[in-house]
């Protein structure tokens, strides 16, 4: 199996149901492999991508039976970004780019999509921007790099001028 990029976690800061999980695990598949660009992460230390999913670039394998252990219910997008930042170097997460479930997201489907650091990938400032669950994947994979801030403004501006909440 090859995957361009590694997979983004997915941060549960809620509890969010097996049939949620499924669905967005399977909207952002990768090229129907029943492998999601998505982890879903079930240990604080994020050293469950190096269990559950042995092979680099592998997401979480979808349909799963019941909730994981969800260690993240209540931890704020900064906590999420510190453990993924401290995880084991092993790892096959991407580091910057990380996808938050939360209570809105329950409710109607979004997600947050965070990006950690600057332009080049240095520090740690978070910037953010919510969109339906199914497109996760795919609006992180298809950046170039450096083009995250205006990706950023283009996203916001569409959600202005359509007036949504996040991006379909």
């Amino acid at each position: 199996m090859s995957v361009s990029v590694p997979p983004y976690a997915l941060f549960c800061v809620a509890e969010v149901p097996v049939k949620e999980l499924n669905k967005w695990l399977e909207e952002n598949e990768i090229q129907e492999q029943g492998i999601s660009e998505l982890h879903v992460v079930s240990s604080p230390s994020l050293d469950n991508a190096l269990k559950d999913e042995p092979q680099f670039g592998a997401g979480t394998k979808y349909p799963i039976s019941s909730v994981p252990a969800l260690p993240f219910i209540g931890k704020s997008a900064e906590e999420c970004a510190t453990s993924l930042k401290n995880a084991p170097k092993e790892i096959g997460l991407d580091r910057n780019h990380f996808v938050v479930a939360d209570d809105q997201s329950v409710k109607d489907g979004s997600v947050a999509l965070y990006k950690r650091g600057d332009m080049h990938m240095k520090g740690d400032e978070l910037s953010t921007v919510r969109v339906i669950a199914s497109r996760a994947a795919d609006l992180f994979s298809g950046m170039d790099y450096g083009t995250w801030e205006e990706t950023l403004q283009h996203w916001q501006d569409l959600q202005q001028r359509n007036g949504k909440k996040y991006m379909e």
